[in-house]
């Protein structure tokens, strides 16, 4: 490797010369990177008013290639003193076959590196972000149903970090990875809305338990979280532990005949799964209902929250935060179930 690398070795030869004049268009423009970063930092740029400073940072770096690739020598430091212009300069005269690929690399190489600058120094249009899918395939998180004339129901799934002593989240609150909402049209019935929990890490864990809690006063600084449910997903049972939890659930199945049940498949992961729940009827009913004052005029204006406690037996607790919330239909035309 350091035969390859020698100077004399590389001199010696005409291809030798083609290599040294490689190695220089990428030194240069390592060069002229860190030039212009010194540079902007230290207020070398002095422009025209006529020009804007990216402008004449461009042209000045044009220059300093110039020079870095002409005959003169090594180059000062920026910071050096001018130099007089009576001052005498030894010029070297190459030689012609020199001269000639040294015109012809000073060329090519400034095409090159006046490209890289314009495209490194002047602004350019912002990058719209292209949305990726975080959840299993056949999933959409967050999910949009159609409600009301101008509105959506909208359910997101997030992931909190972690909790204080007063059940507030603090850390990172994001769209949860690898969970999704999937909807399927059961007709007269409803729709059955399944949450999707996808294996995690390369051993493809799974939850073996899901708890999941109501939560109140997400506004205030003392949140009130209620558990209701508690779901087996090893053996596909549940048991309610509050006293609104099956009061809701016998009410679901006595009047929509639907029902909430959990399984779990090694390879698309825990499914908890409410069966026939009738969104068209309830978003009919609701004007109804916010008019008898049986619900707050602001019910659902901001978004109502549950909470779902995942319990690995090789992970640590993952805690999922559904929101659940009416907005403008513009913001759920792409995903409307």
């Amino acid at each position: 490797m350091a035969m390859a690398l020698s100077p004399i070795a590389i001199l010696g030869t005409a291809a030798g010369l083609l290599t040294v004049a490689v190695l220089t268009m990428w030194l240069g423009g390592a060069v002229i990177v860190v030039a212009a970063i010194v540079a902007a930092a230290s207020g070398w740029v002095q422009h025209p008013s006529t020009y804007s400073k990216s402008e004449t940072l461009l042209c000045k770096m044009h220059h300093f290639f110039l020079h870095l690739l002409s005959a003169e020598g090594e180059l000062s430091p920026i910071n050096a003193p001018p130099v007089e212009p009576d001052e005498p300069q030894k010029k070297h005269q190459p030689s012609p076959p020199i001269n000639r690929l040294r015109d012809n690399s000073r060329e090519t190489c400034c095409c090159f590196r006046m490209a890289f600058l314009r495209n490194l120094l002047l602004s350019k249009p912002p990058r719209k972000d292209i949305a990726t899918p975080v959840g299993p395939a056949g999933t959409s998180n967050p999910c949009f149903f159609e409600w009301s004339a101008g509105m959506s129901f909208k359910i997101e799934v997030n992931e909190i970090e972690n909790l204080n002593p007063h059940k507030q989240p603090i850390g990172s609150v994001a769209l949860a990875k690898g969970v999704g909402l999937q909807v399927v049209n059961a007709g007269a019935r409803g729709s059955d809305v399944s949450l999707v929990i996808a294996p995690c890490g390369v051993d493809g864990d799974l939850p073996h338990a899901c708890l999941l809690k109501g939560v109140k006063g997400r506004r205030t600084s003392q949140v009130t979280e209620t558990e209701h449910f508690w779901f087996n997903t090893s053996t596909g049972t549940k048991e309610h532990r509050s006293n609104q939890g099956g009061v809701g659930l016998w009410f679901h199945s006595k009047w929509n005949g639907g029902d909430v049940v959990v399984s779990q498949n090694p390879s698309e992961g825990v499914i908890l799964k409410a069966t026939a729940l009738p969104i068209h009827r309830l978003s009919a009913m609701f004007p109804k209902v916010l008019r008898f004052g049986l619900l707050k005029p602001d019910t659902l204006q901001a978004p109502e929250e549950v909470r779902i406690y995942c319990y690995y037996e090789n992970r640590p607790l993952r805690i999922l935060q559904v929101l659940m919330q009416l907005v403008p239909c513009a913001e759920g035309d792409a995903g409307l179930a």
